[in-house]
């Protein structure tokens, strides 16, 4: 993971943004195998039945459809990006 630093006087609404995009840019390079055991070990602290679905799926096909594949990412982009921060907009931990 790369890691962004909070500049001083920057909004953290730009912060939060420029995550999500950095997030979203190593997700996609992400092999499906990968991708599954990334989001297999986010499930242990955020269960979804839906995703264990699709994780069931990809343990018996070894590959994920595309749309699979989306719901996989958008899991991981939130995930990471929800760990950064607190119920009142402060940055917890910076990667």
């Amino acid at each position: 993971m790369s890691t962004l630093k909070m500049i001083e006087g920057q909004e953290a609404y730009t912060y939060f943004h420029q995550e999500i995009k950095l997030v979203s840019e190593e997700v996609t390079n992400l092999d499906d195998e990968a991708l599954v055991d990334e989001c297999y070990s986010i499930l242990m602290q955020f269960p979804s039945s839906d995703l264990d679905k699709i994780m069931n799926y990809y343990e018996k096909h070894k590959s994920l459809t595309s749309t699979q594949r989306k719901s996989l990412e958008g899991f991981y982009i939130l995930a990471y990006t929800e760990l950064c921060w607190s119920d009142n907009g402060q940055i917890l931990h910076i990667r």
